[in-house]
């Protein structure tokens, strides 16, 4: 059986620090303060596999979102 992992997830824009996220082999725990990203880094994976709708609003400078697999 063929197996699939995301092993980064990386947001930009023209300007902006990119925002990048890795993950590792296993079981990994999203975990933070309130209103920290965890919900949006969720959508970005969503977004990457099966919605049309960017997680973001285009004020926000982010113009890309990359999953590396």
């Amino acid at each position: 059986m063929q197996s699939f992992m995301i092993e980064r997830l990386r947001v930009s824009g023209v300007g902006k620090v990119d925002g990048v996220i890795n993950f590792t082999d296993g079981l990994n725990i999203i975990q933070g303060r309130s209103n920290t990203g965890k919900a949006w880094i969720l959508k970005c994976i969503y977004y990457l596999f099966s919605s049309d709708t960017r997680p973001y609003s285009p004020l926000t400078g982010y113009t890309d979102i990359e999953g590396d697999s």
